[in-house]
């Protein structure tokens, strides 16, 4: 893919992009963003996420929802004399790629703050070279070590990792009732660390855990699942992605095996439902966001994202509205005390000492720790219908450690 650069006050940034048209899209949204306030001075708020390859819906529905969140509060900034401008950068969900966009970002100076980015390993990476130069970021990547580095610059809107591990044991224990479980994982890391807490977790329910096993997409399914249909337990935890989950639950169907399926967020893609068809019906899974309709003061949010994008908002959309909100109020919280338009270091501390009420956001009081963690979140519990869709069966507040 090539690297295009695109000079003028309207461009939206220096992308990495698949194809002219998206390019041309990307411009069209920096028009977009200006509009009457081109003869202002300009606030610029970045913006990076995965905007091609296979993670590039998340990355468009997050970008869209910051900026639904900005266009709302232009007038807002005309009246301090400013207009704003969101500018994207695609880091293709990987760091290489993200630490190239980092040190663009912070070669334009007009940039105050960032947006983003979502994956994890791309954040922790470049959160600690912005932290250098005083770039606050808003971000909903869940690596507990983002904010266990205790960085200034990085602010987290959504639970860690190591709280949906908890999360769902508590669920297995109580809503399901179940006195057995078995734990597989997908191989990957990350899949291997929350079963961990899992079964810990577990223990302290009451729940006997049968066994474990890892599986991969190059695994046996049947040769591999031999313990677990033997074992017949209540629950089946599986952490990891949706595309090995799909072959373990057609082994457990396959095997007439009744047991309850409990996943991660990484069942969260329409490959799931779309592979499993009605096998997926009854299948739960933890995840950090919930749908939009799930937050009820997201009614005019759904209204005003389908009228400006021509499709209905994801959760990720929710999460880059609240991202935007939380970053303008501070954004204009250090233009206010600055007295015109504010350095890095003074909107990096506006953005740890935000104070947004209940109502003031679609996901509720906003408040960061001195990690960075926001104090008030939740980990939903969500159930996959008979229709194929997702609803939120349970929400859990979590306090971050």
């Amino acid at each position: 893919m090539n690297t295009q650069k695109f000079e003028g006050r309207v461009a939206l940034g220096l992308c990495r992009t698949t194809s002219g048209l998206m390019t041309l899209g990307l411009v069209a949204l920096g028009l977009m963003t200006l509009g009457a306030a081109q003869a202002q001075s300009v606030l610029t708020v970045a913006f990076m996420g995965p905007l091609s390859g296979s993670l590039k819906a998340l990355g468009e529905e997050k970008r869209n929802g910051a900026l639904l969140a900005l266009t709302q509060a232009g007038d807002r900034f005309n009246k301090l004399g400013y207009g704003l401008r969101l500018q994207s950068f695609d880091d293709e969900a990987t760091v290489d790629v993200g630490f190239l966009q980092a040190q663009r970002i912070l070669a334009l100076p007009e940039v105050l703050m960032l947006v983003g980015p979502i994956n994890s390993n791309v954040t922790q990476t470049v959160s600690a070279f912005f932290s250098k130069a005083h770039l606050g970021i808003v971000t909903m990547s869940t690596s507990a070590q983002i904010t266990e580095a205790g960085l200034l610059n990085v602010n987290r809107m959504v639970s860690r990792d190591d709280a949906q591990g908890p999360a769902a044991a508590d669920f297995i224990a109580g809503q399901l009732g179940a006195k057995t479980a078995y734990l597989v994982d997908d191989g990957t890391p990350l899949g291997k660390d929350s079963l961990e807490s899992v079964e810990k977790r577990l223990a302290k329910k009451g729940v006997k855990v049968l066994g474990k096993l890892s599986l991969n997409l190059y695994s046996d399914f049947k040769l591999a699942l031999e313990p677990l249909v033997k074992a017949k337990p209540d629950v089946v935890y599986f952490s990891g992605f949706y595309d090995v989950a799909t072959g373990l639950l057609k082994r457990m169907r396959e095997a007439k095996l009744s047991s309850v399926l409990v996943g991660t967020d990484g069942l969260d893609n329409p490959a799931f439902t779309r592979e499993l068809k009605t096998l997926a019906e009854g299948v739960y899974y933890t995840n950090v966001v919930a749908p939009p309709a799930a937050y009820p003061r997201a009614g005019a949010f759904i209204n005003a994202y389908r009228a400006k994008f021509g499709h209905d908002p994801s959760s990720y959309s929710v999460m880059g509205y609240d991202s935007m909100t939380v970053a303008l109020s501070a954004l204009e919280d250090a233009t206010v005390r600055a007295g015109g338009k504010p350095t890095r270091e003074q909107v990096e501390r506006a953005l740890r000492t935000v104070k947004l009420g209940e109502t003031q956001t679609l996901t509720g009081e906003v408040r960061f720790n001195a990690k960075g963690d926001r104090l008030k979140t939740s980990v939903y519990i969500l159930k996959i219908g008979s229709d194929l869709l997702r609803r939120v069966s349970l929400s859990m507040g979590v306090t971050p450690p």
